[in-house]
């Protein structure tokens, strides 16, 4: 029997119910037709924040099987709801709405995505640093943290988030101060005797460096840049439980830009205050730890 995922509520019905039925195959149905298949990336919301995966997700955070039906719901005037008039459509008949953003920080605050796969004493020229590796169970990438002395003993402890970029950080660049804000930050952890640095590497499937290079020649030309790919919830969610391994739960955070980090305290972390990011390291010498 062949599925035609026809026009009609009922067909279409059958065509699902046959669709997650785990021995279909390809040959069960006609194609194309009015109920259309997609496949959600390995990983869910955590890889990528769309709702194929958060309906994908959602089921298998109930117990259920991991698959779903996703539909678009139309306002009165034909135009599909944008949320707030889904928050205002659910609280009318009753239903309760979630969103992907909520999967998202569901995940990251009851999964452990990250495991310190190595360890090692790093002499630097502000001190002597603990290099830990952590391994992403996501997407496969390494991200680090540079510790120095015993935030554990110095709470609310000294921290600095920073997303990689390999070329602004390798080299420098006039027109973008990552690499002399990395300097800053860590000279001031080892003035204050204690603080961590979280060093987050993208994706290279989310942050190619074709389009970082679009990004360096429209700043050099003082131009506004392409995009951007600045924090999301993914990164936030991983340096968090970085900073949980570590045992800190309240911190201080090194930035230039405080709203950035709104809403972090859903990650099971608590920022007690900000620290003004300079662009050069400050004069004093580095203590020892």
């Amino acid at each position: 029997h062949r599925h035609l995922g026809g026009l009609g509520a009922t067909a279409r019905a059958a065509t699902i119910r046959a669709a997650v039925d785990g021995s279909a195959r390809a040959e069960d149905f006609v194609s194309p037709g009015h109920v259309f298949p997609l496949r959600a990336r390995p990983g869910g919301v955590l890889v990528r924040s769309g709702q194929t995966e958060g309906s994908v997700d959602l089921a298998r955070l109930a117990g259920r099987d991991p698959s779903g039906v996703i539909c678009e719901v139309m306002g009165a005037d034909g135009t599909m709801m944008r949320l707030p008039k889904l928050l205002e459509f659910g609280e009318r008949f009753d239903i309760p709405v979630a969103t992907v953003a909520d999967l998202i920080r569901y995940r990251l605050h009851h999964e452990r995505l990250v495991t310190c796969c190595s360890e090692a004493r790093l002499p630097t020229e502000f001190g002597e640093f603990t290099i830990r590796c952590y391994q992403d169970s996501v997407n496969g990438q390494v991200h680090v943290a540079l510790v120095y002395g015993d935030p554990t003993a110095s709470s609310p402890a000294l921290v600095r988030v920073h997303r990689a970029d390999t070329v602004a950080d390798v080299f420098g660049l006039d027109f973008l101060p990552s690499r002399s804000r990395l300097a800053w930050s860590l000279q001031h952890m080892a003035k204050e005797g204690a603080g961590v640095l979280v060093y987050l590497r993208p994706d290279g499937d989310d942050d190619p460096l074709d389009d970082r290079l679009q990004v360096y020649g429209a700043l050099a030309r003082g131009e506004r840049p392409p995009g951007g790919s600045g924090m999301g919830f993914h990164d936030f969610g991983i340096g968090a439980q970085i900073l949980r391994d570590l045992g800190l739960s309240e911190i201080r955070v090194i930035t230039s830009s405080p709203r950035a980090f709104k809403g972090i305290s859903g990650y099971g972390i608590t920022i007690v205050d900000w620290v003004p990011l300079g662009d050069a390291p400050p004069a004093a010498e580095p203590a020892k730890p």
